[in-house]
């Protein structure tokens, strides 16, 4: 029975150790993004991977040179040969052939299961965080490069994060057919500007409808309530990779 044992442990991938570059890589079960390094068996070498920030296992390096320092030479290389004994192989070709006690069938059902749940974690990481992520558009926005993209992607909940006054300026969308008089506060001149916005079809009409419509707040009907709001005033510079790191959100 043992030998059995031993032959389904090493055919799955378990292992049990308490050496971290001999386990398995673990996203854990929280949907952060975070880079990080882990030894590989089957490549036998430390490779990145996304971590999600809780949970998980010690095959889990802050650095590619840690995981290396720790792991590199040490660590198993599953694409090495290895002897295994007749029984084991006895055991591992009733695997491959289906016919299994009942049992054991239970026991990788379950694994396959716990499998698929993995996986199925890891799809709604990358589908969260992952570079298939659909991008906004940067289209109408003035700013750094650094800026418009963070804006485009992440605009709700910056604009319930940033003061008014240092949100990016955005002068509307291109394809919008009503152009409105507004005014902004340039944090570069540090003064009030007037700009032509071309306020978007579905925020026009949620305004008809009496609807608040979730746009850029630095954006003001009448200049004097720009200048009050905005002029004079010292305003800090907002980290913004500090602001989506508190939401773990990465860039």
């Amino acid at each position: 029975m043992l030998p059995l044992v031993a032959a389904f442990a090493l055919a799955l991938g378990v292992r049990g150790s308490s050496d971290p570059c001999t386990l398995p890589l673990d996203a854990g079960h929280c949907l952060a993004f975070i880079k990080r390094y882990g030894y590989n068996t089957a490549k036998g070498k430390c490779v990145e991977f996304v971590y999600g920030g809780c949970e998980g296992n010690e095959n889990n390096f802050v650095s590619m040179e840690n995981c290396e320092k720790e792991c590199v030479g040490k660590g198993p290389n599953l694409d090495k040969k290895v002897s295994v004994p007749n029984r084991a192989k006895r055991s591992l070709s009733l695997q491959r052939n289906g016919n299994l006690p009942k049992p054991f069938q239970g026991a990788l059902g379950k694994v396959s299961s716990m499998k698929n749940k993995i996986g199925g974690a890891l799809k709604k990481v990358k589908s969260i965080f992952g570079k298939n992520k659909k991008q906004g558009s940067t289209e109408g926005l003035v700013g750094t490069d650094f800026e418009k993209d963070v804006w485009s992607k992440h605009k709700q909940l910056l604009i319930r994060k940033v003061p008014f006054c240092m949100q990016i300026i955005d002068l509307g969308s291109k394809k919008a057919k009503k152009v409105v008089t507004r005014y902004v506060f340039d944090k570069n001149q540090g003064k009030c500007i007037q700009i032509k916005y071309r306020r978007p079809d579905k925020e026009y009409q949620s305004v008809k409808k009496g609807y608040i419509y979730h746009t850029n707040k630095n954006n003001f009907e009448f200049i004097s309530d720009c200048k009050r709001e905005c002029e004079g005033k010292q305003h800090e510079e907002p980290d913004l990779k500090a602001i989506l790191a508190s939401e773990g959100i990465y860039t």
